[in-house]
């Protein structure tokens, strides 16, 4: 690995954390990531020893997990498919209404047509509460009472759902 690379993560973690570990863990992704992307090129026998090959942007590869292991936990969460479906219901409600908080019954009942539509599975009312209860530990939503009130922006939403033809389709969807 380009010294260029470990010295930015090293500064990086340092700035950050100060933790080694992070910075060898950093560093050991950023390494394989880029001996994963390194093409099976053949290389000339007699080559003059002192040239050397140029490396890939290392620093690029560097920046590029350091993103991923200090991204917010919202960022990397990974939501469930009923939640998920919920979410993607609650984000097309919005968008229709043009508002932000919506009565909990109303949602219920686009879910179960989104269900009907996609031929998945539907919950029962208990489970959606505690689907519910999902999205609003990962900060997506907020529950006051039967109203739901969207916590995060709409894109930042769907970045999250991570299933872009879940997304569409439900948006196909009349309701």
């Amino acid at each position: 690995m380009d010294p260029k690379a470990i010295e930015l993560c090293a500064a990086k973690v340092a700035a950050s954390t100060g933790d080694v570990r992070t910075a060898l863990k950093v560093a050991q992704q950023a390494l394989k990531q880029i001996n994963d992307d390194k093409p099976n090129v053949l290389k000339p026998i007699n080559r003059d020893p002192s040239y050397e090959t140029p490396k890939k942007n290392a620093c690029k590869e560097v920046l590029s997990v350091m993103k991923k292991v200090y991204s917010s936990p919202l960022a990397r969460a990974k939501i469930p498919l009923q939640p998920a479906v919920l979410l993607a219901t609650f984000i097309r409600l919005v968008n229709n209404k043009r508002m932000k908080t919506i009565n909990q019954d109303e949602l219920f009942n686009a879910y179960l047509k989104v269900c009907k539509a996609l031929k998945i599975p539907s919950l029962e009312r208990d489970e959606l509460l505690e689907a519910l209860q999902v999205l609003e530990t990962q900060s997506m939503i907020g529950i006051q009472g039967h109203r739901i009130t969207f916590e995060v922006d709409v894109p930042q939403a769907r970045a999250a759902i991570g299933n872009t033809e879940l997304v569409s389709s439900i948006d196909s969807i009349p309701l």
